[in-house]
């Protein structure tokens, strides 16, 4: 059994812990081995830092599976010019540990964010996703999201392609996502 619960300072290890465990479990075959197995936590810790210090406007959350997180989320006003006036929030990043995948943990998530996001009169969002993460993809598509544009990025040396995905209107996600909770 896990829980859902907005995420503190106190957790930025954890969550760069996980953050990292998910980039080497999730990117296999999509980012070079050797890029995932040089990944720094110290990285991880400075970025999570930043966010709580720097964005009070990013939302944090954490699956909690006893003491342990096991997923993370995070969420937030459209950081894309092009795509804030149509979609102004932001799905910034949603990753759950493989062993407690297909338990319904990156649902739970999804819906923390879309309610928050919904609070924070942002009605609609989007988000990006590696156009090779093929599981990710089919994940976002059972909830309803729409492919929309795509964008090349460059990280760790590499080029790769980024769809991403949006919701028009984040109250019919909410329902999608309260009816797979069930």
């Amino acid at each position: 059994m896990f829980c859902i619960r907005k995420a503190t300072k106190a957790d930025i290890c954890g969550l760069s812990e996980v953050h990292l465990q998910c980039w080497q479990e999730s990117y296999p075959g999509i980012i070079p081995t050797d890029i995932l197995n040089n990944l720094e936590l110290e990285k991880y810790i400075e970025s999570w830092k930043a966010a709580f210090e720097n964005n009070s406007q990013t939302s944090v959350f954490v699956a909690v599976q006893g003491k342990s997180i096991v997923g993370l989320a995070a969420s937030g006003q459209q950081r894309d010019e092009n795509l804030h006036v149509r979609y102004p929030g932001e799905f910034y990043a949603v990753y759950v540990l493989k062993n407690s995948q297909r338990n319904k943990v990156g649902l739970h998530l999804m819906d923390a964010m879309c309610k928050d996001l919904i609070n924070k009169q942002l009605s609609a969002a989007t988000l990006w996703v590696l156009e090779d993460n093929l599981n990710a993809r089919k994940f976002y598509e059972k909830m309803g999201g729409l492919k929309g544009g795509i964008k090349e990025i460059s990280f760790h040396g590499i080029n790769k392609t980024e769809i991403f995905y949006f919701w028009d209107d984040l109250k019919t996600l909410q329902s999608i996502l309260e009816n797979t909770e069930q």
